[in-house]
């Protein structure tokens, strides 16, 4: 099992004190993560395609969710150079329905995306409603970096499978073309949408809804 590949590498890196073999299984971490990924991404977009997942409409806290997602990328983007925000409406209410792994997912696919292309710069999420506080059904979350930018016809392919900004996209800063693919069914899901702005070395916008 590669949980079993990834987690026995990592134990042996922080343990070799050689600097080649430590750069080998390292490696080897990498590597093994990037095809945990890939193989996790598959399986979902099967479930996806095979109509096998069903949403959950629990109650949960929507700050808990950003909370969330923000720790689990800041890190990763402030080793880059990279400031991570929150920005939540002050009048937004916390007690929602629905289901928060699903919302939590579609966030970590925004976030792992404009860290992967972000140099420099700060990233951005923000959350509000859709419509009058008093009686919010939908919500409106917004992922904007400062990275490369997207050209508009490379736009239009973005939420399709296997599909990335360019060909040299794979190259260069990796990924499969599935996570925005899944995020797009699950939007849907949750009675929303996706859309997204950009400018070709402006950085981007990723938006969607959820009710």
């Amino acid at each position: 099992p590669l949980n079993h590949i990834v987690g026995n590498a990592y134990l042996l890196a922080e343990r070799l004190q050689d600097p080649d073999k430590k750069a080998q299984a390292d490696t080897i971490v990498s590597a093994s993560r990037q095809l945990l990924a890939l193989v996790n991404d598959m399986i979902e977009m099967a479930r996806l395609e095979s109509q096998q997942i069903q949403l959950d409409a629990i109650d949960f806290s929507l700050r808990s969710v950003l909370d969330r997602a923000h720790h689990q990328h800041h890190r990763a983007m402030e080793a880059k150079g990279v400031k991570l925000v929150l920005e939540v409406a002050a009048d937004l209410p916390d007690a929602w329905v629905g289901d928060p792994i699903r919302l939590g997912q579609v966030l970590h696919h925004f976030l792992d995306n404009a860290a992967k292309y972000s140099e420099h710069g700060q990233v951005t999420l923000r959350c509000r409603p859709v419509g009058a506080p008093d009686d919010a059904g939908t919500l409106r979350f917004e992922v904007e970096d400062q990275g490369v930018g997207i050209a508009e016809e490379q736009r239009r392919r973005l939420f399709t499978l296997f599909e990335q900004g360019d060909g040299s996209t794979a190259r260069k800063y990796g990924g499969t073309g599935l996570g925005l693919a899944i995020s797009s069914k699950l939007v849907r899901m949750m009675g929303g949408r996706m859309w997204v702005e950009s400018e070709v070395g402006h950085g981007a916008a990723f938006h969607f809804t959820a009710t």
